[in-house]
């Protein structure tokens, strides 16, 4: 663990995908609790993460998000 905290985080991308991994890694003995935060992770955060980069990339398709 202690090579991934001293990882060189280049982006905050790569920042918050730490953090999201550390806090997976800590819940592994808890599976209800794990299941959870993934499902969160999942539905919540990589739809809003995807539509940024196509808002970003396709600006001319801001309206129809």
């Amino acid at each position: 663990m202690e090579e991934l905290k001293a990882y060189p985080r280049s982006s905050a991308f790569e920042a918050l995908l730490s953090k999201v991994y550390l806090e997976l890694w800590n819940l592994q003995d808890q599976p209800a609790a794990f299941a959870s935060r993934v499902e969160t992770f999942v539905s919540v955060f990589l739809p809003s993460m995807f539509q940024r980069k196509i808002v970003e990339k396709y600006p001319h398709l801001h309206q129809k998000l």
